[in-house]
């Protein structure tokens, strides 16, 4: 059931959960928790959907039908069947030899040991995105000197030069991101917003709290008229407050200018975030003035 609800952030849901049921007092008791099994009998009533309830989507899992997967190598995303893996090694001629490996449900041991810093991680970023203009997986331009080269590259290539930059982004922008090193790699890279159609929630929020700014087109056609070449600005940042949109000016190849509004659902506390560059960094900035701190300590 863990593993089932895991799986629901990765749809975008904010949490998931069970409806309660004896099993689970039975599981209560086998792991000597007895004390919480009262409390939920006493609340069962609620702990349900409501009757009646709709979902925009429905999955459903027949655990008789689920076999054995194998993921990798080097990305967790590349999933074959355990029964046909061989196979596909050798089609692929991938590594025989196996270093590393997690069994289980969800990949979530303390393996330390095998741990990347946020500088390697962030080598990822972007890589399978397609890019609308030449409909190719990791592949763009960079705009300060025109070369083309893989994302990863162009993204170091724009924070060594302390440039600031945006992702232009289709619908749904997010699925399947729900951790949050997904929003740490582009603020590490000097990223400043996201822009899309539409978030799912999970993204969303870790996007604020790294003090990113997830924006959405006021107008979805907007998103085809944004071209590779273009350079963005987004105005009036200084006054960014809940409930009023950012305007965003899109200067094309040609020197032309056009532009548009996009939304957001900030308020102030995650304002704040971006404003102290992340949710950290304003918890830390509340908690000097407790411990007598400042920024020259």
């Amino acid at each position: 059931m863990a593993t089932i609800c895991n799986m629901g952030a990765e749809t975008g849901a904010t949490t998931s959960i069970f409806p309660y049921a004896q099993s689970m007092a039975a599981y209560l008791d086998a792991s000597s928790r007895s004390y919480l099994k009262d409390k939920f009998n006493h609340w069962k009533h609620n702990l349900k959907a409501d009757p009646g309830a709709e979902y925009d989507q429905v999955i459903h899992l027949n655990l008789s039908e689920l076999k054995p997967f194998i993921n990798g190598p080097a990305t967790p995303d590349l999933a074959t069947p355990a029964s046909a893996f061989k196979k596909e090694v050798e089609k692929n001629n991938w590594p025989k030899l196996v270093s590393a490996g997690l069994v289980g449900s969800c990949t979530t041991g303390a393996w330390f040991r095998f741990r990347s810093h946020l500088e390697n991680i962030s080598n990822n970023t972007l890589i399978g995105a397609v890019n609308a203009a030449n409909k190719k997986a990791n592949k763009n331009q960079e705009r300060l000197h025109g070369r083309r080269w893989g994302r990863p590259r162009h993204g170091g290539g724009l924070q060594a030069a302390w440039q600031q930059w945006v992702v232009s982004a289709d619908h749904n922008c997010g699925e399947g991101f729900s951790q949050e090193h997904v929003a740490l790699q582009p603020r590490l890279l000097n990223g400043i917003a996201i822009i899309a159609k539409w978030f799912t929630r999970t993204h969303e929020s870790n996007l604020k709290k790294q003090g990113m700014l997830p924006l959405t087109f006021k107008d979805g056609s907007d998103y085809e008229r944004v071209e590779a070449e273009d350079r963005i600005s987004l105005v009036g940042l200084s006054e960014f407050r809940p409930g009023h949109p950012v305007s965003m000016a899109v200067r094309k190849k040609d020197g032309t200018v056009w532009r548009t509004q996009l939304d957001h659902t900030f308020n102030e506390e995650p304002i704040a975030y971006f404003r102290a560059g992340s949710a950290l960094n304003f918890m830390a900035q509340k908690s000097q003035p407790q411990l007598g701190l400042s920024r020259e300590d």
